[in-house]
């Protein structure tokens, strides 16, 4: 019970009219002050002054005056008392809250359309970086000089070079000398052809 009395007191509505109620009552002493003080001497004034009749009133007969002046000054402290709690209370509150709602709904839920979006924009950037990974040389060794790579044959692939001295002679059994040295030149070697 308790809880939902505090709820209902803490409710935003509840406490702008607590506001507006004691800035109200204060502010209506001011107002009351300044009537009597300034606008009242005005009246007096338009109405013939001190002497004449009693101020702010309208003689109706000897005995019976319509009072005027408290009439107005009760309407001229509504309108002011109403003004200023509008202007400095309420009009700064609905404008708190309605900047509130409008932060609080920019964020709005993402939708599975929007998450697909994202996922598919993270995938394209991932694709990117693998291939240009794949496209970067090798990370070389602290100290390793940088050698730059001998320029790519153009033409058909050729097949492995073959030294002039062995091109116009057919293949004959035994040992094959290929025009390269030996490895191992203590090492018998294999021949590659049997027969």
């Amino acid at each position: 019970m308790l809880k939902g009395f505090k709820e209902f007191l803490l409710r935003g509505n509840v406490i702008d009219l607590a506001v507006a109620v004691v800035i109200g009552a204060a502010f209506t002493a001011v107002v009351t002050a300044f009537t009597k003080a300034f606008l009242e001497p005005l009246l007096r004034l338009f109405s013939g002054g001190e002497n004449a009749v009693p101020p702010g009133t309208i003689p109706l007969t000897d005995e019976v005056q319509l009072d005027y002046a408290s009439f107005l000054n009760a309407v001229i402290t509504f309108l002011i008392t109403a003004a200023v709690i509008y202007f400095l209370v309420v009009f700064p509150m609905k404008w708190l809250q309605e900047r509130r709602k409008r932060d609080a709904a920019d964020p709005a839920l993402e939708t599975d359309l929007d998450l697909l979006k994202e996922i598919r924009d993270l995938l394209r950037d991932q694709a990117e970086r693998d291939r240009e990974r794949a496209l970067a040389p090798a990370p070389r060794a602290v100290g390793q000089p940088t050698v730059p790579a001998p320029p790519m044959p153009s033409g058909p692939p050729q097949g492995r070079p073959v030294p002039p001295s062995h091109a116009s002679q057919p293949p004959q059994p035994g040992p094959v000398d290929d025009g390269y040295p030996e490895p191992y030149p203590d090492t018998p070697r294999r021949s590659r052809h049997r027969g």
